[in-house]
């Protein structure tokens, strides 16, 4: 896990950029694998899944959103083997990059710690890739049956920092992709 600090500027327009330690992802909750005569019951899902309202109501309107222009900074990580570059794929096709004079070039990776201009559907895949953490506790409390607790920690897959994003819509749109969880 990158533990360098990040720490926000402002743009040229006067807004902060938007980095995904700014809105962590939802944390699931602690799971009671039981242990000895207790057997482990997978909680039951609610039956309905609610889930945001799109900003965007009409499809065109959405496809159009998603293929805006977003300038991010993959962050270097402190981990000295960390990869230098970044991949995405949307259907099969590899990041959208713009480059001055020439426009946009389809490019399989993109740079750590270099801006870049991408389209926001590629920032879309960085920004909903998360990793999950497990780790589990025996609980030995007032000496009854023992119990093994599973605790899971969610966190986001990469380090993307929006440097710059013209759409009015698009910083709600950040915020709420990297608050979900898995």
């Amino acid at each position: 896990m990158d533990t360098t600090v990040n720490v926000s500027k402002a743009s040229k327009h006067g807004r902060r950029e938007l980095h995904p330690n700014m809105e962590p992802p939802d944390q699931p909750s602690a799971l009671d694998l039981g242990m000895g005569n207790t057997p482990f019951t997978r909680p039951t899902p609610p039956e309905v899944q609610v889930s945001d309202k799109p900003l965007e109501h009409d499809f065109a309107t959405q496809l159009a959103f998603n293929e805006n222009p977003v300038t991010i900074l993959a962050n270097p990580s402190a981990d000295p083997n960390a990869a230098l570059y970044i991949e995405a794929w949307v259907n099969g096709k590899g990041v959208e990059r713009w480059f001055d004079g020439i426009g946009w070039v389809e490019v399989k990776f993109i740079p750590v710690g270099e801006d870049v201009i991408v389209k926001r559907k590629y920032l879309e895949v960085w920004l909903r890739s998360k990793t999950m953490g497990v780790h589990t506790v025996e609980d030995k409390a007032d000496g009854s049956e023992p119990r093994n607790i599973l605790r899971r920690t969610v966190s986001n897959g990469h380090s993307i920092s929006i440097i710059e994003d013209k759409h009015p819509l698009g910083r709600e749109w950040a915020k709420r992709i990297m608050r979900q969880g898995f």
